[in-house]
């Protein structure tokens, strides 16, 4: 079979927006004592978290937070869990990463400072610094398929495809709808030259919603292994339709026409 380099491989992204920690109850008690000042710290608190905001206004709100030490701690972390996501998706991962790291200072408990550690260090190819910061995120919460299905791309890339496997079944085990996971699993499977158990998963993400280039191109390097020419024509095709100039679907493609 024509082996998919790593570089070509969609291992679909997956950092899901921080997720709330500041309950009522938190702000129940800085109502009993300021009613005005709280209605202000919330509101600030909710253009922290607001995705429609712009960047510079959240993370200015944010930083007004984080600023404020007379706040309960769980507020400061949830506002720099925030401006992690708002730096991270600006390209300032070095920011980021003191963002998220400030959060695990301040709560050595929290999940997703680790989580959102390793994708920043997942993202610039620290697969060892990942896995690590994965591995303390699984640790607090054991039952998050976005865990085991970051920590599997990033064992994957070191080339240790049986931990990846490992992690990618854990992830679909926690979560069967997960689309990426089933991606990532399709991949390793067909790596392993278990095609057949590979167009399984490839098929369910697809049933799942997934509709990209790449994975289109990858079914179709499968289909073709295993003699359906017709079927991997199909999926070439659906992949240069995504993406004309997608190389492995137009190599694909004019290999199958020309049997």
């Amino acid at each position: 079979m024509r082996k998919y380099d790593r570089d070509d491989r969609p291992f679909m992204t997956s950092y899901p927006a921080a997720r709330g920690i500041v309950h009522g109850a938190i702000l129940a008690i800085l109502l009993t004592g300021a009613p005005a000042q709280a209605a202000e710290i919330a509101q600030t608190l909710a253009r922290c978290q607001d995705q429609t905001v712009q960047p510079k206004q959240r993370l200015a709100a944010c930083a007004a937070l984080i600023d404020d030490k007379a706040l309960e701690p769980n507020m400061r972390v949830e506002a720099l869990l925030n401006r992690g996501l708002v730096r991270e998706a600006a390209g300032d991962t070095i920011g980021a990463l003191e963002d998220y790291t400030a959060a695990a200072d301040l709560d050595g408990d929290n999940e997703l400072a680790y989580f959102n550690s390793g994708n920043v260090y997942e993202a610039l190819g620290q697969y060892e610094d990942a896995i690590r910061h994965y591995d303390r995120a699984i640790a607090l919460n054991g039952n998050d398929a976005d865990f085991f299905n970051n920590r599997g791309r990033a064992w994957d890339s070191l080339g240790n495809v049986e931990k990846a496997m490992a992690d990618f079944t854990s992830a679909l085990k926690i979560d069967p709808k997960h689309a990426s996971a089933h991606v990532n699993r399709a991949l390793a499977l067909t790596d392993q030259g278990e095609h057949t158990k590979a167009m399984v998963d490839f098929d369910k993400a697809i049933a799942l919603g997934v509709d990209e280039a790449d994975v289109w191109a990858a079914r179709g390097g499968v289909n073709e292994t295993l003699g359906r020419s017709e079927s991997a024509q199909q999926d070439f095709a659906k992949a240069i339709a995504l993406n004309p100039s997608h190389e492995r679907a137009l190599e694909g493609q004019a290999r199958v026409q020309s049997k």
